[in-house]
């Protein structure tokens, strides 16, 4: 059986739609769902949900949507335009790069971008809040880092 085609816009959301079918995962309840994020995302070494898995949740779905990934657990990694493109703006269903902790710093939060206004965008990301769990938060954008859209494999 062959793979299927999609046409360029289904295919260039794809991410966002196989992302917002997780939302509600969490640690400590889908654990075994999360450890697939680290597999996907190509750290099947990792057999924890205490490690920070943002990084891993985006790199899941892009790679289940047939897109780049970093390949790292680094929230940063999603600045590297090997895999994706720089944007200027925020774009529905492009990637968002945050600083967390000091904008200086090497820690950060990633996700994809499903809204934004003036001054916030709102990320559908996984393990965001105190409980661990993809879910859709609204941010500030003076602590994004940069945007960027996914580029196919």
């Amino acid at each position: 059986m062959s793979k299927p085609k999609y046409d360029a816009e289904f295919t260039r959301n794809r991410w966002l739609d196989l992302a917002k079918a997780e939302l509600g995962d969490r640690e400590g309840r889908d654990d075994a769902k999360i450890l697939t994020f680290f597999q996907d995302a190509g750290h099947s070494e990792v057999h924890t949900s205490a490690t920070a898995w943002c990084a891993a949740f985006c790199g899941a779905m892009l790679h289940r949507a047939g897109m780049k990934r970093t390949g790292s657990l680094m929230a940063r990694s999603y600045l590297n335009t090997a895999i994706a493109t720089k944007l200027s703006a925020p774009k529905i269903g492009c990637i968002a790069i945050l600083w967390r902790n000091d904008p200086n710093g090497s820690e950060g939060h990633v996700g994809f971008v499903t809204g934004f206004t003036d001054d916030h965008i709102t990320l559908l990301a996984g393990n965001q809040g105190n409980a661990g769990v993809v879910s859709e938060e609204t941010f500030p954008k003076t602590r994004v880092l940069g945007y960027a859209w996914p580029q196919p494999k």
